[in-house]
């Protein structure tokens, strides 16, 4: 057979057939073409693009190709699935699947939604239902397609592109199934059925084929038979028994890999991308592979041992349990595409590596897995007559771990499998709820076996990696035997977990042994349902042991442990449930029980760890705690941040002390021997951790609140009414003895048997137990108090309980008994004592009161000295020793003797001052002065507070009492005096240095600033207090030299009285101390400023920062005293002596102001702390009153016999001051020469440039001020040279001139013209010498005048110099008056505007543009005074003399100095075009323009140049405008030219458009008598060349402007004559105005055709002057703007040799003039460009015509007469 016809046999066969047997390939082709497989590849080779299709095919895994139709589209699917076509729909579906290269590729869910239509569509064809009540159409068609796809792709798409459609359409998966299994009708469909059911999990399908097989007989001849493709063995999905009775099965799992290598060997098909070893998909459908693939082979042990176990059932059920979480949780065995493969992967990645970091994390150490399968174990179910038991078998291999419970369910499988999923988290008491606690088995293995019920699993990491700790895999039964167990209650046990070692294990296999040793027997305690654990070690190490747990009376529990169970422990169970308020994980849990274990032993107890049903970790405890907490995945430690765990830890202080009742009802000889026991287990501050730390407060707390403490007399009492005797003295002993007979409450000793209690003075503390000590001897003396018996007891027991106190006191605080007297106040605990004695009555007075310290605080307790005095010693104290020196003085008051003799000399008594004195017998028993009591009474007086009598207290206790009270003011003098004389006596306020500014001691220091706030003197006035404002003054008699009542008798002073002076007991020196001055007083105070009352205040201009809360607080200097003296003395009406009144006091206030006065003009600014605020530019003292008073109160005397402040005065003795100020400010008549004081005051005794403009200031508010001009040149030369010497003084200085008026001129009327001429140096003079004295006297001369600001119109110079020259104008120029170089610098370079965005002014723009000879200091700058005026300011200057009624001829005269000045500006260029445009709207809207006829005009009424006066006739009854112009500007009738003069102004008149007269007027002629005269004609167009050419030579600029014009009317010029002639004239008015007419006869006219196209000549015959007429006009026709003398010249020189020569030289020229015309005309025929060219014109660019004019032209101009 050839190739072709192959090729064609191949390209017949159907989709999906065998090619091998279609063709019959190895009987008719492959003899000669070959094996089917190398001929495919030839062909493929071989293939060009182009020819017919090549032959698609896709090899088998088993070998042999099947055709497939790789451009099969979804589309074609649907037609052959919708017509039930199931081998077409198939070959669609494989055809579409081969053409994407991949399964991931093909768009399976999109070919499923086209199988769920097309059932629909079958559904509706078939609609009669069968006996299963589904339709038999869409089963048949579905069973048709599966059985024609390949098995190696049959499971993925018949699960997702057939049976689901399948399912949703029947609507019920079991009904789909049941329908597909009716319509199976021959062994080879319900053989496929079968292998999908296995690998679908359909226990149905699989279910009927066993019952198939086992029922069926051999296969009968005839039997119908399944295709030739579904019934291939090698295929099939059944199991297959191989030799050794092994099964083999090909499922999708298994085959994967063998399609992706199938459909890259598509035959037929370029695939792309996708080619072997560069696909994608298929690489990551490999790497799906290899983790999804497990042990499936081993599914055959499954099925043979559940056939010979007879427990076939429970054991699929069990694989197919595994099988469905393997797929459903994991997605093994389930088809995705590429990315849903990839995203599956790597989620489970990710989900392994998360397990395998939280189980090497979770535990600190590997023996954790056993505790959690040991809470496993307790957890299980066990048989009601089974003693729970659970036994760990170690070997060299691993560890087997055997437990007698019911056996694992489907449910414990599936919470294996996951995390937090654990089956019981609902159940009072579990303990784990993390469904991970079996994971830490894999710090010990890689591959955990489970074996129970049934259920043989392992988790294997080395197979699965990090997935292999949830991911379940069946094995075959464990090879451990449970015969094993040394226990025989688990030899036949349930469950089996066998944990092989992993291979870094079995290295330290003997360290992993020893961590079974740490399993205590306290871990049976609080099992719920483990009665037993065991280790069976069948290692060489043989580490046997059992734990037994048995419960005994009274709550004890016996432990028992060891190999043989031989060592025994008890324990005290105290157990509590409670209702817990909060969730548990979200859980309501209604109770839960709390378990407290105490070990019974002789020995001291050890830290006990807390238990969550197992053993956590120790928190310093000395009990075991047993509750449900809630505890993290690492189970180490409680959960801290739990609510749940902090209410159970709340209930654990109350099953504590519920303890005891179990310790008190233990049996025993001795009932406290166990309540030791308990006390030993408290807890104590700081020894619990972590989240156990608050637990010993608490439970101290609980048993404060219990009897839990037994005493002496038997009874159980608080702890707090418990006392413990240590070393109690017989004194106190019996002192208490003596209370409690009086029927005093008792005290409750604590039983000698607490040893603990009497051990532990921390346990005492913490239960808050007292010991016998000062505190309980204070609370006898409060109970006896309170019960009214301390009279009853006696003044003897009262001392001695003090004595007993001080000797406890003593005991603590051994230097009690040596410290001074004055020191024991200071020591520690005595303060303690004090205060709990304040309210004690327990001291007696001399009075027989009982008394307590706290009774009158202002009154302390004294005790009279411990001896008496006799009189003799009283005589320390004398009038002669008044004034004794300090040294002398300082130990008086030291003993009684010399206070008695003081008080006496003072006429004072102890007696009259009420002080509480103690009873001498309580201090000084009788009979006892040397004994011991005597000694501790008086001590224990002394560390109570009770003083020996002194001096400083009688001033403290009773004269500053006094000085304090209210009705101090109404004491008598004289006791007033001895009150102050006592102070003086005792020395305190004496002072060593005379420099000094207090006295010498600390207590003197705080005695006088007592007295200064409360001691009360006698004056003139009565009794006054010292610091109520007033100022009391020392007498002349007192020693004072100053007597300001004699000098200042207008105020009514305060002054000490007499009395002082007459007793010898003062010293002057103490009462200068006070608040007591010579001369006036300015008293400290502190005020309170808040931002109401601020500015009324001295300081409201004072910038004291933000305001705190409570205000400013001002540490202030009063001013009471000067600003009454100052108001008494200006009430007064003789003012000479009110002048001599402050005279002398100024003298004073100099006199003493760097003593005093320099500090009381200053005040501070402090927060409430006291501390210094910064505020006014960083400082922190500003003025006080007094300084503010001295400076605002005008009170000095001035030089005009006033009174002044000192701010508007100076300073004579200032040269500089009068120099330039002179007599124009006031001065102080006072001596004062001081100069800060000066300064203080305001008073200027120096000249500043501040100071000078605050007095132009004043000097500007003046109607007129007289001055002269040298004075005012001396001050602004002073501040040019303040500004010239600082930036800051400069800067200030402008800002002054820029916001007020300070620049001094005479008045225009006062300025006369003589010395005006002086001034500027214009005037007349002999000599120099001469003129520089007439300058002198004029400048010196006083004149009125006034100040200037920016405000008014002041310039610095005037371009017209017109401003100066008219009263009218407000305009002001300085230069007339100030013209020194100084003062030019001074107004045009320092003075400058110093606001930000200040714009030019005009004026300045005009100066700089215009060319000022003055260059400034920057391009921003802008002087204050501008350099010459504006635009604007000349326009108003015009205004102001156009407004002139007197002197008209000047006022014309300076208006046109004005215009000139603008038009120089405009001719120069240098008036920028807005300042234009403001000159010409000025001139148009404003009558500025001066006219001919004596009036004012504006521009826009029609104003004119006059030029012509015969035009200017013709007008002059008309309202026509002529400017007015001075002769030398006014131009000549002639026209031959304009003026020079005038030419300076014509600038502005082209610019503001005023024409000439002769230009603005249209002329028309009236000839009368006219004709035509063609010599005329002739004659003058025969001169046209010769004058283009002259006019062309000569005036190039002027040809080319008028050629355009001129040149077109040539052709049509023509001459007429007339016998009269006359003109009319029109003036085209500017304005609105009609135009105005007039006639004027004329000798000759040249006039222009209506249409411009010609013009004629118009000359009056028979006058040769008409014809010099007509020259003119014909000039004027080149020249419009004036006759061109030079053209008028030629043209006369030329038509002279026709109308003047001789007829033969007429004759001559007129033939030689034809000649030279022919020729110049045949010239410029040959060389006259086209647009030159005409009958009369030459062309002007030829060389020969130029040469022949010339000659001409010269031969005319020779022949000219």
């Amino acid at each position: 057979m050839s190739s072709g016809t192959a090729i064609q046999h191949l390209q017949a066969a159907p989709h999906l057939v065998d090619l091998e047997e279609w063709t019959q390939w190895g009987v008719a082709c492959e003899p000669t073409l070959g094996r089917l497989r190398d001929f495919l590849t030839q062909h493929d080779e071989a293939y060009t693009p182009g020819e017919e299709a090549r032959v698609a095919s896709l090899e088998l895994p088993g070998g042999g190709f099947i055709k497939v139709n790789p451009r099969a589209t979804p589309a074609q699917f649907l037609q052959a699935a919708s017509s039930g076509d199931g081998q077409a729909a198939a070959a669609a579906l494989v055809g579409q699947v081969a053409g994407a290269g991949a399964l991931s590729r093909a768009p399976l869910l999109f070919l499923a939604s086209h199988a769920e239509a097309a059932l629909q569509t079958l559904q509706g064809q078939h609609s009669a239902p069968s006996a299963e009540g589904v339709w038999s159409g869409p089963a048949a068609f579905i069973l048709e397609a599966m059985s024609w796809i390949p098995d190696i792709i049959r499971r993925p798409l018949a699960k997702q592109v057939l049976l689901q459609p399948f399912y949703k359409v029947v609507g019920a998966i079991d009904k789909a199934e049941l329908a597909l299994l009716a319509a199976s009708k021959t062994d080879a469909t319900a053989q496929m059925l079968y292998g999908l059911g296995t690998q679908l999990d359909i226990p149905s399908w699989q279910r009927h084929w066993l019952q198939h097989c086992a029922h069926r007989s051999p296969q009968t001849p005839g039997a119908e038979t399944p295709s030739s493709f579904a019934t291939q063995s090698d295929a099939s999905p059944v199991l297959l028994a191989g030799p050794a009775g092994a099964t083999q099965t090909r499922d999708f799992e298994s085959s994967s890999g063998m399609l992706e290598g199938a459909l890259h060997s598509l035959r037929g098909l370029t695939v792309g991308s996708s080619q072997v070893g560069n696909d994608t998909d298929a690489a990551q459908h490999l790497q799906h592979n290899a983790l999804a693939v497990g042990d499936t082979h081993k599914v055959s042990d499954v099925v043979t041992h559940a056939q010979q176990a007879e427990a076939s059932e429970e054991s699929l059920a069990c694989y197919k349990f595994i099988e469905n979480i393997r797929e459903t949780e994991f997605g093994l065995g389930v088809e995705l595409d590429a990315s849903g493969a990839e995203l599956r992967q790597k989620m489970n990645e990710r989900l392994g590596r998360a397990l395998q970091r939280l189980s090497q994390d979770l535990y600190s150490k590997d023996v954790h897995f056993v505790l959690e399968l040991v809470q496993n174990a307790d957890d299980n179910e066990y048989e009601a007559d089974v003693w729970p038991a659970v036994e760990f078998i170690l070997q060299d291999s691993g560890i087997t771990i055997v437990n007698n419970e019911v056996g694992f369910s489907d449910v414990n499988v599936k919470a294996l499998c996951d995390v937090g999923k654990s089956t019981k988290q609902h159940k009072l008491g579990y303990i784990g709820q993390k469904g991970i606690g079996f994971k830490s088995v894999f710090k010990v293995t890689d591959a955990a076996e489970i074996h129970s019920k049934g259920f043989h699993i392992n988790f294997d990491l080395v197979q699965h990696q990090a997935l292999g700790y949830i991911l379940p895999t069946w094995i075959g039964p464990s090879q451990q035997n449970s015969s094993q167990a040394r226990l025989k209650s688990l030899q036949s046990a349930a469950t089996q977990v066998v944990l092989p070692y992993k291979q870094e294990a079995r290295a330290g296999t003997n360290q992993l042994l020893h961590h079974f040793d740490d399993i205590q027997p306290t871990l049976l305690l609080f099992l719920q349902k483990l009665q037993c654990i065991a280790i069976t070690d069948n290692t060489p190490h043989r580490r046997d042991s059992v734990m037994l747990r048995k419960q005994l009376p009274h709550g004890v529990v016996e432990l028992r442990h060891g190999p043989e169970a031989q060592h025994t422990t008890q324990w005290l169970m105290v157990r509590h449930t409670v209702q817990p308020h909060s969730k548990r994980l979200d859980v309501v849990v209604e109770d839960t029980e709390l378990a407290l274990a105490f070990e019974l032993c002789a020995e001291a107890p050890r830290q006990q760890p807390v238990f969550a049903f197992l053993p956590l970790r120790r928190y310093g405890l000395r009990f075991i705690i047993q509750a449900n907490f809630i505890v993290p995945a690492s189970r180490e430690a409680v959960d801290s941040n739990s609510a749940w765990n902090e209410e159970l830890r709340g209930h654990l202080p109350e099953l504590f002390c519920k303890a005891l009742d179990s310790f008190q009802a233990l049996p025993g000889q001795d009932s406290l021997q166990w309540v030791n026991r308990w006390l030993q287990c408290i807890p104590l501050q700081g020894e619990a951790e972590d989240f156990f730390a608050p637990l010993p407060q608490a439970i101290t707390s609980c048993l404060r609140r219990a009897p839990c403490i037994a005493t002496e007399d038997g009874n159980w009492v608080l702890p707090a009414e418990a006392v413990i005797c240590k070393d109690a003295s017989a004194a106190a002993r019996q002192l208490l003895a003596l209370a409690t007979s009086a029927g005093v409450a008792g005290t409750k000793y604590i039983h000698p048997d607490l040893t603990v209690l009497h051990r532990s003075s921390a346990l005492q503390s913490a239960l808050g137990i007292k010991t016998l000590d000062i505190d309980h001897l204070l609370q006898v003396l409060h109970s006896a108090h309170a019960q009214g018996m301390l009279p009853g007891l006696g003044m003897q027991w009262c001392a001695q309980m003090l004595a007993c106190i001080y000797e406890m006191l003593a005991a603590k605080e051994p230097q009690l008994r040596t410290l001074h007297v004055h020191g024991m106040a200071n020591t520690t605990g005595v303060q303690s004592v004090c205060q709990q004695l304040q309210s004690l009555p327990v001291f007696p007075l001399t009075s027989g009161a009982w008394t307590c310290l706290g009774d009158d605080p202002d009154h302390p307790l004294f005790q009279t000295g411990a001896h008496k005095r006799s009189r003799a010693d009283a005589k320390g104290v004398t009038a002669s020793t008044t004034h004794a020196d300090h040294s002398q003085r300082q130990d008086i008051g030291s003993t009684s003797g010399q206070l008695e003799a003081a008080l006496e000399s003072c006429g004072l008594r102890v007696e009259d001052m009420q002080l509480r004195v103690l009873a001498a017998d309580f201090v000084h028993p009788a009979g006892e002065d040397t004994g011991s009591l005597s000694r501790m009474l008086q001590a224990s007086s002394q560390v109570l507070g009770v003083k020996t009598i002194t001096f400083k207290d009688i001033i403290h206790s009773h004269i500053l009492p006094a000085f304090k009270s209210d009705q101090a003011c109404e004491l008598p003098p004289s006791l007033l005096v001895s009150y102050w004389a006592f102070i003086s006596l005792s020395g305190l306020l004496n002072t060593s240095r005379a420099d000094a500014k207090g006295p010498d001691t600390a207590d003197g220091r705080k005695l006088l600033k007592q007295l200064q706030q409360c001691v009360v003197l006698c004056t003139n006035k009565g009794p006054m207090r010292v610091g109520s404002g007033v100022a009391i003054h020392v007498p002349v008699s007192l020693g004072n030299q100053v007597d300001v009542c004699k000098h200042i008798p207008q105020h009514n002073f305060t002054v000490l009285s007499e009395h002082y002076a007459q007793s010898s007991c003062v010293d002057p020196k103490h009462l200068r101390k006070l608040s007591v001055t010579d001369s006036i007083q300015a008293s400290k105070q502190t005020l309170i400023l808040t931002p109401a009352n601020k500015p009324t205040s001295p300081w409201g201009a004072v910038d004291l920062g933000e305001a705190p809360d409570s205000g400013w607080v001002i540490q202030d200097h009063s001013a009471e005293e000067f600003e009454a003296i100052v108001e008494s003395v200006v009430a007064a009406e003789d003012e000479s002596q009110a002048v001599r009144s402050m005279q002398f006091l100024a003298g004073m206030l100099s006199s003493q102001w760097a003593a005093h006065l320099s500090h009381w003009v200053s005040a501070t600014c402090v927060s409430r702390s006291g501390e210094a605020m910064l505020f006014t530019g960083q400082t922190t003292t500003t003025h006080s009153s007094f300084g503010w008073a001295l400076a605002n109160l005008a009170w000095l005397p001035a030089s005009n016999g006033t009174l002044a402040k000192g701010g508007h005065l100076h300073s004579q003795a200032s040269r500089e001051v009068t120099q330039f100020l002179q007599d124009h400010v006031l001065y102080l008549h006072a001596n004062i020469k001081v100069a800060d004081m000066l300064s203080w005051l305001g008073i200027k005794s120096t000249v500043t440039a501040a100071s000078l403009l605050s007095v132009m200031r004043e000097w500007s508010q003046q109607e007129g001020f007289t001055t002269s001009l040298l004075h005012m040149t001396s001050i602004y030369e002073r501040l040019s040279w303040e500004m010239a010497s600082d930036a800051a003084t400069s800067s200030m200085v402008c800002a002054v001139f820029e916001s007020s008026a300070m620049i001094w001129l005479p008045t225009k009327d006062a300025s006369s013209a003589a010395a005006t001429v002086a001034i500027t140096g214009l005037g007349p003079s002999s000599t120099e010498e001469d003129e520089w004295q007439r300058r002198h006297s004029t400048r010196s001369r006083l004149v009125v005048g006034r100040f200037y600001g920016t405000a008014d119109k002041l310039f610095v110079r005037d371009h017209t110099h017109v401003i100066e020259s008219t009263n009218t104008s407000p305009m002001r120029v300085l230069l007339k008056y100030y013209s020194t170089d100084a003062l030019h610098s001074f107004f045009l370079q320092q003075l400058h505007h110093t606001h930000s965005g200040y714009g030019p002014a005009p004026a300045m723009l005009g100066a700089t543009a215009w060319g000022s000879q003055h260059q400034f200091a920057a391009p921003g700058f802008q002087p204050i005074v501008p350099l010459y005026p504006s635009t604007a300011d000349y326009c108003e200057l015009l205004a102001c003399l156009a407004a002139q009624q007197d002197s008209v001829a000047a006022s014309f005269e300076q208006a046109l100095q004005v215009l000139l000045h603008w038009s120089g500006l405009i001719g120069a260029a240098r008036m920028p075009s807005g300042e234009v445009e403001l000159v010409r709207s000025a001139l148009y809207s404003r009558a500025l323009l001066p006219t001919v006829k004596g009036g004012w005009v504006s521009a826009s009424e029609g104003v004119y140049i006059l030029d012509d006066t015969e035009l200017a006739a013709a007008f002059q009854d008309e309202a026509v405008h002529f400017l007015w112009l001075p002769e030398a500007m006014k131009p000549s009738d002639t026209r031959g030219g304009v003026p020079a003069e005038l030419g300076k102004l014509q600038p502005l008149l082209e610019a503001v458009g005023i024409p000439w007269l002769s230009i603005s007027v249209k002329h028309e002629a009236v000839p009368s008598g006219s004709h035509f005269n063609t010599q005329v004609t002739h004659m003058i167009t025969a001169s046209f060349p010769y004058l283009q050419r002259f006019f062309f030579y000569h005036r190039p600029t002027e040809y080319n402007r008028v050629a355009g014009r001129v040149l077109p009317l040539l052709p049509g010029f023509s001459c007429s004559e007339t016998t009269e002639l006359y003109v009319m004239y029109t003036l085209a008015s500017l304005a609105s105005k009609p135009p105005v007419s007039s006639s004027i006869k004329r000798n000759a006219v040249l006039q222009m055709a209506d249409d411009g196209a010609c013009c004629m000549l118009h000359v009056v015959e028979g006058d040769a002057g008409n014809l010099h007429d007509a020259f003119c006009q014909l000039s004027m026709f080149f020249t419009p703007e004036a006759v061109d003398p030079d053209l008028l010249a030629f043209m006369q020189a030329f038509n002279a040799t026709q109308l003047t020569a001789p007829e033969a030289v007429k004759e001559q020229n007129h033939q030689w003039t034809d000649q030279m015309r022919k020729r110049l005309l045949h010239v410029a025929s040959s060389h006259a460009s086209p647009s030159c060219r005409c009958a009369y014109m030459l062309c002007s660019d030829a060389c020969q015509i130029a040469c022949m004019l010339d000659r001409f032209c010269y031969m005319v101009m020779k022949s000219a007469p």
